[in-house]
């Protein structure tokens, strides 16, 4: 198959981690569809509903499918595969954890952004899409509100500085400075026997 992730590795082109942002039914998952099969598509929604049959949105499932989604991606990129997280991915934070794995792994990182589709298009294609699979008018209003309403669009993408690679100090000359301080007396020397 043309263009198949397998066809990247040996290239010796460096794998690419996609990142979309935007509402729900901006369009993300539609764009990260035209990707494949080139790019693996990695989407929390999609990993929702497997590790769990539904979209749950308890703290534990969501800390399940953030991790899960963390591993294949790394596993991926690490295997010099390209990958898009076709998610809403609208904190900043989350961008640059993204592009710090990118990083880490070698890869090259770019941000897709949806976020100047208007909110009522949004709503409109959300109560187009089967009861299964809406969002709803008020978890959209709710994103909208929190992180677009009244921003300049698209959003800046967060810059992620990259550090030096690590290097080593070399060893003291003598043995290390320590100071011990022994507050409840479990380390002093106690003669007498019996409670210090």
């Amino acid at each position: 198959m043309s263009g198949s992730p397998q066809e990247q590795r040996g290239t010796g082109t460096p794998p690419r981690l996609v990142a979309t942002r935007g509402l729900p039914a901006s369009g993300k998952t539609t764009f990260a569809r035209t990707l494949q099969p080139s790019v693996v598509r990695v989407n929390r929604d999609d990993l929702r509903r497997m590790l769990h049959g539904e979209r749950l949105f308890t703290q534990w499932a969501e800390a399940q499918v953030t991790r899960a989604q963390r591993a294949q991606v790394e596993a991926l990129l690490r295997g010099r595969v390209s990958v898009c997280v076709d998610d809403t991915n609208l904190r900043a934070r989350t961008l640059r954890d993204w592009a710090r794995l990118a990083a880490d792994c070698g890869a090259e990182f770019e941000v897709h952004d949806f976020t100047d589709v208007p909110l009522a298009e949004c709503l409109r294609r959300d109560a187009a899409r089967p009861a299964a699979d809406r969002v709803g008018e008020e978890a959209i209003r709710r994103l909208h509100d929190r992180f677009l309403a009244n921003r300049p669009l698209p959003l800046p993408v967060p810059e992620v500085a990259t550090g030096d690679p690590a290097r080593r100090r070399p060893d003291p000359a003598g043995p290390p400075e320590i100071v011990l301080v022994d507050i409840d007396g479990t380390v002093a020397l106690n003669v007498a026997e019996g409670d210090f």
